[in-house]
């Protein structure tokens, strides 16, 4: 079965020799497709609910390449490009992943997969291990400062 049995969420590809494109579903998979020709490859599948993103790393060597996806079962899943084999499941976030990238370095930190939740809540993952390297909190509510008190217009005649 080559197409998802519910909408897509986002889309991602990976540059290389043959483009991949990924699609991120609600039916909890992700869907990968060769560009050139539009043939379905293979899905990713794990996530217990839709998935809200999805992301390929840049590696040049396909075996390499990671497909990062972030659901609303609150996991950041990571698959191996070329296989859709699950690599890794990172858990730890108490809210829906909203969006999810890839660095190489920060703070001497290399191979680093960055996933959001809807709290606002940032978590490094290392993609060689799996394990949370940091996690900063969600900014506390705030109000919302662009909200401006009504004001009444008294017209005069």
């Amino acid at each position: 079965h080559s197409g998802h049995e519910g909408a897509i969420k986002k889309l991602d590809c990976w540059k290389g020799d043959i483009v991949h494109i990924t699609s991120a579903g609600s039916d909890g998979t992700v869907r990968i497709f060769n560009f050139e020709n539009g043939k379905y490859l293979r899905r990713c599948q794990g996530h217990t609910g839709g998935i809200n993103c999805v992301k390929v790393s840049e590696d040049e060597d396909v075996r390499k390449a990671l497909v990062c996806t972030g659901g609303q079962d609150c996991t950041v899943r990571l698959y191996y490009l070329v296989s859709g084999r699950p690599r890794f499941t990172m858990e730890g976030h108490k809210f829906p992943v909203m969006a999810v990238n890839f660095m190489d370095a920060m703070g001497g930190y290399t191979g680093v997969a960055v996933s959001i939740d809807t709290s606002g809540e940032i978590r490094m993952w290392n993609r060689e291990t799996g394990d949370c390297l940091r996690t900063f909190d969600s900014p506390p509510p705030f109000a919302n400062i662009w909200a401006k008190k009504k004001k009444t217009i008294v017209i005069e005649e």
